[in-house]
């Protein structure tokens, strides 16, 4: 019997309470903090409240939404290069955020500049980082989508991310087992 969103936000919540933290300069510090910065996007993820269904709806918040994923995307920041694509995930989530306040010319550069991260070979031979293309392509036609006279290229984008593989993914367990499903419909994708 598999959680639900609730249930995934309690295990992550609590995973983070306890992690043991390595001090400044001990080698296993980027590892624990590259785990801990993926724990605080998928809780971004649930508060953006685009998973798990009416129950992940019911969680949507984003003042939350926001504090976890910029503490994910400063950890990355600690630990990558900027142009190193893992940024891309927690990238997504924040334009996606700002999409969501009503900040669409910011959460339009981040998507237009998240995807040309997405786009180059090494992400792409990665299939979480192919998922996180196809969350910016769909999460951008939205954004397109709302605007005038962006119909097209809503349309456009839209199918850019239908044609992309996705993933399927056990539902709401961190860094869980995946396998590949070839232009699985929006919706269809969870946490990784």
């Amino acid at each position: 019997q598999q959680g639900g969103p609730r249930e995934a936000l309690a295990v992550w919540e609590e995973t983070l309470a306890g992690l043991d933290r390595p001090r400044e300069g001990d080698p296993k510090e980027r590892e624990v903090g590259l785990a801990e910065a993926r724990l605080w996007l998928n809780l971004a993820m649930v508060y953006l409240g685009d998973k798990g269904g009416e129950e992940g709806a019911k969680l949507k918040d984003l003042q939350k939404a926001d504090e976890t994923a910029s503490k994910a995307l400063k950890l990355y920041e600690k630990h990558l290069s900027p142009q190193d694509p893992r940024m891309g995930p927690a990238l997504v989530a924040i334009a996606q955020h700002r999409h969501m306040i009503g900040q669409a010319v910011s959460a339009e550069g981040l998507f237009r500049s998240v995807i040309d991260l997405l786009s180059t070979p090494a992400a792409l031979a990665s299939p979480q980082l192919r998922y996180s293309l196809y969350r910016a392509q769909f999460n951008y036609s939205k954004l397109l989508a709302d605007w005038d006279r962006r119909e097209r290229d809503a349309e456009d984008m839209s199918e850019k991310a239908k044609r992309a593989g996705v993933l399927r993914l056990h539902p709401f367990v961190p860094l869980s087992p995946m396998m590949y499903i070839e232009g699985a419909q929006p919706g269809e994708v969870d946490f990784f």
